[in-house]
This record gives C-alpha cells, sequence and structure tokens, in this order.
C-alpha cells in the first residue's frame, strides 16, 4: 500500500489557526478518525454523523473582506438592492472567433442542448485548446447566465469569490453561433453560454456527475412547479441524497464491473413480466436510477476500476494516484466554500469528478470543479442584510445542507484512501455472498430488500510459510 501519510484539516484547507477554530462541523465531516480505524471498514460508516456537520456561524474570511460600497459600486449597484444584474463588459463573445457550423453534442440527460465550439486557428486565444469550451443553449441557461455575470464581478473586488471562481467550471460568456441538432437539420442561429471544456487535456476521461444536497428542488424557486418539484423530491426521497446528502447523476465511461451490474437489474425488471414496468422505465431510465441509488463508496469503487487484476499492479497505483489527486482537487473546493462570507441558496448544483483513464500512471490527470448553477442565486453581504428574518433562516437551512454534502462527500473519499491504499499488509481475504433486489421499481419504492446470505474467512500465510520469492500463492475454493 501506498505510505503517504495523510495530511491533518489544516493541510487539506490550507487555513489558519483563526479559521480553523470555528470548523467544528466540516472538520468532523472530512476527519479521517485514529488510524486504530483504519483496518475495521465496518465502524467507519458510523463515523459521520450528518446532524454535527452544519455551520453555526458565518464562518471569518481568510483574507481581508473589501468594502461593502466597493462591492455594490461594481456590481452596478445591485448589492445595494433591487434591479437585474447589469451583464458584464466581456459578456458577448465575437462570434468571429469560432468555427461554425457547430453540431450538437451527445449528453447523458438533462434538457438543455450542448455544442461543440471550435475557435478558428488565427484566433484562438494563447495558451488554451482550439475547444476549451463547450457551448450550452441559453434557452434552458439564462439564470446561470446571470451567476456567471455576478460571479465575473465579484471575484475581481473580492478574494474569496476569486478563490472560489477557481474551483468552479470556467464561463467568458455568451456568443450566437450556427448550430446543427441533427445531421439532416439545417443550421440555425443559437444564442449559447460558453462553458468550460472538462475533457480538454484527456486522452480518455472517466467523468461523475455528483448531484450535491439533500433536496434538489423547491416549489417556486427558479420557477420550478409544484409537479416538478414534487417529482424531484420523490427521486430526493428514494436515492443517495436522502442517506449520504448526493447522488449520482451519471457516469461517463462506465468500467465493465458496473456495465454487467446494470445489466441484470435490467434483465431482472424484464423478467418480472409486468408489461407496464417496461412501459414506464426505459433502459436508459433504468440504469440512472440505479446509479442514482449507488453510495459512495460503490461509484467511488466503480470509478477508481481500471480494469481486472491481470491488468497488473500499475492499474492500482493509478487508482492510488487518482484518489489522491480527487482528495487534493475536492479540498480545494471545501477550502473554497466555507470562505464564501455568506450563506447562499444553492439548490440542485454538481460536482464534476474526472479522471484519465488510458494513459495508466502514478500521477494520473484528475479533475474536479462545480457547476450547473441554474436553480442558485449569489447573495452579496449586503443583499444577504436586507432579507427578512425568515428568509434568511431559510438561506443557511439549504447552505448547511450545500456544506454538509460536499464535505460528506470529502470524507468518502479519504475514507476509500485510508481503506484502499494506506495497508502496509493484508492478513486476510474475507467473502461475503449478498442478495439484491433485482426489479428497479420494487428498489426504489421499497428499498433493498436483499441481504447477506453468509460470509468466509481465509487468512493468508505469513512471509516465512511463503513459497520462495512469494509466488504462486493458491487460495483454495472454500
Amino acid at each position: 500500500g501506498c505510505q503517504r501519510k495523510l495530511p491533518s484539516l489544516q493541510d487539506f484547507l490550507g487555513l489558519d489557526s483563526t479559521t480553523e477554530s470555528t470548523l467544528c462541523s466540516v472538520r468532523h465531516a472530512v476527519s479521517l478518525g485514529s488510524s486504530s480505524g483504519w483496518s475495521s471498514p465496518g465502524t467507519w460508516a458510523s463515523d459521520f454523523d450528518p446532524d454535527r456537520c452544519t455551520l453555526h456561524q458565518v464562518l471569518p474570511a481568510a483574507t481581508a473582506s473589501p468594502p461593502a460600497a466597493a462591492v455594490a459600486a461594481g456590481l452596478g449597484g445591485l448589492a445595494a438592492g433591487g434591479g437585474s444584474p447589469k451583464p458584464a463588459a466581456d459578456s458577448q463573445v465575437p462570434a468571429e472567433q469560432f468555427q461554425q457550423p457547430c453540431r450538437a453534442l451527445c449528453t447523458n440527460g438533462g434538457t438543455a442542448a450542448f455544442f461543440e465550439v471550435r475557435y478558428l486557428p488565427d484566433q484562438r486565444p494563447a495558451g488554451i485548446a482550439e475547444n476549451f469550451y463547450v457551448g450550452k443553449d441559453l434557452a434552458h441557461a439564462r439564470d446561470e447566465k446571470e451567476f456567471y455575470e455576478r460571479l465575473s464581478k465579484l471575484q475581481a473586488l473580492d478574494p474569496r469569490w476569486a478563490a472560489f471562481a477557481e474551483v468552479a467550471m470556467g464561463c467568458p460568456g455568451c456568443t450566437e453561433l450556427q448550430c446543427i441538432r441533427g445531421a439532416a437539420d439545417k443550421p440555425e442561429e443559437r444564442q449559447l453560454l460558453l462553458l468550460e471544456n472538462l475533457r480538454v487535456g484527456f486522452k480518455q476521461l472517466r467523468l461523475l456527475d455528483v448531484k450535491l444536497g439533500e433536496k434538489t428542488s423547491v416549489v417556486g424557486w427558479k420557477g420550478k412547479t409544484r409537479l416538478h418539484a414534487w417529482k424531484n423530491q420523490v427521486i430526493d426521497y428514494t436515492t443517495n441524497s436522502a442517506r449520504e446528502g448526493f447522488r449520482l447523476e451519471g457516469m461517463d465511461l462506465l468500467p465493465k464491473s458496473l456495465r454487467d451490474r446494470m445489466s441484470h437489474f435490467i434483465q431482472g425488471r424484464h423478467n418480472q413480466g409486468i408489461p407496464i414496468l417496461t412501459d414506464l422505465l426505459s433502459e436508459k431510465r433504468s440504469k440512472r436510477m440505479l446509479q442514482q441509488q449507488l453510495r459512495a463508496h460503490e461509484f467511488l469503487a466503480s470509478w477508481l476500476d481500471m480494469g481486472p487484476p491481470q491488468a497488473g499492479v500499475e492499474t492500482e497505483l493509478h487508482a492510488h494516484g487518482a484518489l489522491w489527486g480527487a482528495i487534493d482537487a475536492v479540498a480545494r473546493i471545501v477550502k473554497a466554500v466555507v470562505n464564501i462570507p455568506v450563506p447562499q441558496q444553492w439548490i440542485g448544483t454538481s460536482l464534476a469528478l474526472g479522471v484519465e483513464v488510458e494513459d495508466i500512471s502514478k500521477q494520473p490527470r484528475v479533475v474536479a470543479k462545480v457547476f450547473d448553477w441554474g436553480r442558485a442565486e449569489l447573495t452579496t453581504g449586503a443583499e444577504y442584510k436586507e432579507l427578512q428574518a425568515e428568509e434568511k433562516k431559510e438561506r443557511l437551512g439549504f447552505w448547511r445542507q450545500y456544506v454538509r454534502a460536499i464535505s460528506r462527500f470529502q470524507w468518502e473519499l479519504c475514507r476509500t484512501y485510508a481503506h484502499r491504499s494506506c495497508c502496509k499488509a493484508w492478513t486476510a481475504f474475507v467473502f461475503e455472498i449478498h442478495t439484491s433486489q433485482c426489479s428497479i421499481v420494487r428498489k426504489s419504492v421499497l428499498g433493498d430488500t436483499g441481504g447477506d446470505i453468509g460470509s468466509a474467512v481465509y487468512e493468508l500465510p505469513t512471509r516465512a510459510s511463503l513459497p520462495e520469492g512469494g509466488k504462486n500463492l493458491v487460495v483454495p475454493l472454500m
């Protein structure tokens, strides 16, 4: 196993002693506990107490806060109250910089269309790839555009928002380009929101889309109707959002192990012999439901699956490096989030976590960004002071939910690393047989009605009793 020393909370978040003293809840979320517990996976599941993982007060700034008047002036008077944000001066990117027409990209879900955007050779800014951005149909991203415009102005005035902008998906503004949805369609003008393309620099990117928060929809918030809010609440209640405060919405480049598992569930659904189940749930929807119900340790294991054991020790070292890179990247996000000056109401936002799966190395490329701000509102300190007491209470509740979710995800990464990468030697193999409900509908409504059938332990021989060179060890069938 890897002998790397696990850092303290200050090392993870880069905090000084003053800020550290206020983070009792976040400390509990990301701490690894004592080293004596590392060899006991069963005890770790109960170590995380979501009720303690809340922010009891607005955290002090790690850096000096700019005067409120400067922030208000920078936002065109919006921070002083009222009105809509004025567009940033650079929010409209010239269309002449890009190749046209743009072709639609295949996506795993969502209602907004995405398009491939490429710079013209003589228009590409120095230091970035020609496909550094993708285009999102602005018809489904108006609120997201407003969020990025406000963030663009605030990051120039407050280093705390600048730090957060570093861990959020980049957005230079909007542009209007000729786009094609299908091969037989004619090009049509579309307003596109340019967003950072996370695939740049990767040969094969395995990407997780993790929806943050126990509650991902609120009636009346950002135009959400009562019916759509109820549908989202059902999903929240029947998925991992209710258990761990976040859920897997999708994964690009699924490993064979997870594809096989989903195929067994799909086949089990068809074997129920009830036509209405097949009519209501397509195969794509069924697979998505299964992913939404996976716990963090399950989908992180799939994220780290680099192939069968025959692939060699290099793939396992690649997984170790990916875990450490993910811990480091998500720690930067946690640090930026807890330093945001006032509580925010960010509902239904996501965390993207990706790793290179083609180039195997001890230090694989890893990326982590927060994104999807369609149901988020960026609030300044002056605006927060103007809110009614009930509104402040609601904001604080959702902000605690957001911080708790992202802290819990960081904690799960640390737990996975401790179990997988910090063991000097193994003493036994433990085999467990577990049954699981094969009906997607029953599993989502009733929960997993399966259970443990049994387990067996095979104690590994000592080093002295191993064959010469430690090779050709045979594990007997039990």
